[in-house]
């Protein structure tokens, strides 16, 4: 993962990632089974079951976390 050109906002920078994200419709479990096999930190993906835009995170106590959007 490459860091572009970044944004300072006063206290701190944003850095633009150069990986750009697709966000398919895959099923929750098939979220759950990527990111617990790969070394990401989250994972952003269309709900295949109700079409909200997710984002499945790794939590601090081990267990995932689900962001889910309004629509």
């Amino acid at each position: 993962e490459e860091e572009v050109e970044g944004e300072a906002t006063g206290e701190f920078e944003i850095v633009r990632s150069s990986e750009h994200l697709v966000v398919k419709p895959i099923t929750l479990e098939e979220a759950a089974d990527y990111l617990t096999s790969s070394e990401k930190q989250f994972i952003m993906f269309r709900n295949a079951s109700n079409e909200k835009i997710c984002v499945l995170y790794r939590r601090e106590d081990g267990n995932l976390g689900l962001i889910e959007t309004e629509q």
